[in-house]
């Protein structure tokens, strides 16, 4: 028994000392994405708005096809949300791809220790979320989400921050400018 804790308490000593050493934290420079990765981002997005922005102008014609169930507003809110999320996926996806393999955030979340891919995602590609409680977010406002957005608006921007994350560029921004700035 000894022959086996001798070797654990010299592992568990250089790990301790190690991590003491070197640190293990989390900086602005973990969560900055590269010029690629916003380039796939912009593109990917942009895309999804355009499809948005054609499932908007079917419903205001009256064409919208209404699911089973639902009327043509739920339908539009329903295969908008669904876009949406695939985007926050896509985008997800891509920004894990590029994260250097000894990223903080990263590691975490593969080791189980807090977040998770979607987290590491939204701090660093995007923020926003599409739904609450299954749905897109509910106007607080008479007939809109926030008083500085358009009355009875359904485009994407309106409410989600789909396209911002919380570093833009070099320029740290508080959590309240990512609504405010769409």
């Amino acid at each position: 028994m000894k022959y086996c804790s001798d070797p654990c308490c010299i592992l568990f000593t250089c790990s301790a000392r190690f991590i003491g050493n070197h640190g293990f934290s989390i900086g602005v420079d973990d969560v900055q994405p590269g010029e690629s990765l916003n380039q796939k981002k912009k593109i990917t997005i942009d895309e999804g708005y355009e499809k948005c922005h054609e499932l908007i102008a079917l419903y205001s014609k009256g064409d919208l096809i209404p699911q089973p169930g639902c009327n043509r507003a739920q339908t539009l809110e329903s295969q908008i949300s669904c876009l949406l999320n695939k985007l926050r996926e896509t985008a997800g996806d891509d920004c894990m791809s590029t994260l250097h393999w000894r990223n903080s955030p990263l590691i975490m979340s593969q080791c189980g220790s807090k977040g998770s891919p979607i987290n590491i995602s939204q701090m660093v590609v995007c923020v926003g979320q599409q739904s609450v409680g299954g749905r897109r977010a509910p106007n607080g406002f008479i007939d809109r989400t926030l008083p500085h957005f358009p009355i009875n608006s359904k485009t994407p921007a309106v409410r989600t921050g789909l396209k911002n994350m919380i570093c833009l560029g070099n320029h740290f921004l508080c959590w309240l400018s990512l609504i405010l700035f769409q």
